[in-house]
């Protein structure tokens, strides 16, 4: 995690960038600079690390998306949904590519605890990109927003 931390730092620093807010996810560290409207996305794949920055005028929609694991009929107590939670993730639909998904959390020991804080920080950022996004500040997506988010 140390090494990830540290090369985010570099990312940062090497692509001028000026973050507002950041999240440290299981594999994952991103952050928002909203003076340059760019998101920074560090992955760790267990091989390398793969790093994006992504333009937001080329995000078209984000959403929060949680999935859960089978309900066997009467086992759903009330107010235990929470139990059989299986993940969420902030998905990030863009122009021309693959949607960018941002795992908050992933099915666990103790979901009740785990997974409502992970939900609540997982729509506040959601409600952070979709505010930048309506408020007219940035352009609509170009045709080739692929080629934005890859660099090329």
């Amino acid at each position: 995690m140390k090494q990830m931390i540290r090369r985010f730092s570099e990312l940062v620093s090497r692509n001028n960038l000026f973050l507002s807010s950041q999240e440290v996810l299981r594999k994952m560290i991103f952050g928002l600079d909203t003076r340059n409207r760019q998101l920074l996305v560090l992955a760790d794949t267990g091989a390398a690390f793969e790093e994006q920055v992504i333009p937001l005028r080329v995000i078209q929609a984000c959403t929060v998306r949680k999935q859960y694991r089978g309900i066997r009929p009467g086992a759903l107590q009330p107010d235990h949904l929470a139990e059989f939670l299986d993940s969420v993730e902030l998905r990030l639909d863009i122009g021309g590519s693959d949607p960018l998904v941002l795992p908050f959390y992933e099915h666990g020991p103790d979901p009740q605890k785990a997974a409502r804080p992970a939900e609540r920080k997982a729509h506040l950022w959601a409600g952070a990109i979709e505010q930048m996004l309506k408020a007219g500040k940035l352009r609509p997506a170009p045709p080739d927003a692929e080629s934005a988010v890859n660099g090329r």
